[in-house]
């Protein structure tokens, strides 16, 4: 019941929403060959609202990963439980809620895409911006905790005279969060954003 373990599970339940959600939207237009869009076009556009909302609550759940292992190492000791869950919470489950919400009542009134079926071209519309940039922004910051972890990694195996070889072992080992603090992400974004569709 630890704090780890508890941002652990609500990355894993985000990823879990992420994937599926990615199987319900090939299930129905895919292999069923459904055309959502202009059969029940309120439901193609709200799976495609929960799409953004589960990549972007992904997203924001790494980076609670991200700050607390940073936060971890700067201060091992420091801990008030509750304040930093409940701030965990708001950045990975409320704050990808308002985004979305606001992303998708300005693509419904005020994009130029809301009178095409299911949104459709809603990567390029001046409303993306919304979702988008918090998430750049997340990853960004993840980033510059992966080199900050290094550094102090480097710092604190240097300060114990250890090997050459101890030390670069601990570097592949941090290399390994590079895809849990968000570079695969980073490039999903930007193909998929290339592609019009998240």
């Amino acid at each position: 019941k630890c704090l780890r373990i508890k941002v652990h599970k609500n990355l894993c339940i985000a990823l879990l929403m992420n994937c599926c959600l990615y199987i319900i939207m090939n299930l129905l237009v895919n292999i069923q060959k459904l055309d959502i869009s202009s059969s029940v076009p309120w439901f193609c556009k709200l799976l495609k609202a929960f799409n953004i909302y589960s990549s972007m609550a992904t997203i924001n759940w790494m980076f609670v990963e991200g700050f607390l292992f940073h936060k971890t190492l700067l201060a091992p000791f420091h801990q008030n439980t509750r304040i930093y869950l409940f701030g965990y919470y708001f950045i990975g489950w409320i704050f990808p809620t308002i985004c979305v919400v606001g992303w998708a009542l300005s693509v419904e009134f005020l994009s130029s895409v809301r009178e095409k079926l299911c949104w459709e071209g809603f990567g390029n519309s001046n409303t993306i911006f919304i979702v988008s940039v918090p998430m750049i922004i997340c990853v960004a910051v993840n980033f510059l905790f992966l080199i900050n972890i290094i550094r102090i990694l480097l710092m604190k195996l240097r300060a114990d005279n250890k090997s050459d070889i101890v030390t670069m072992k601990a570097i592949k080992a941090t290399a390994f969060l590079i895809p849990l603090l968000g570079k695969v992400i980073v490039d999903f974004f930007f193909k998929s954003r290339i592609q019009n569709s998240f």
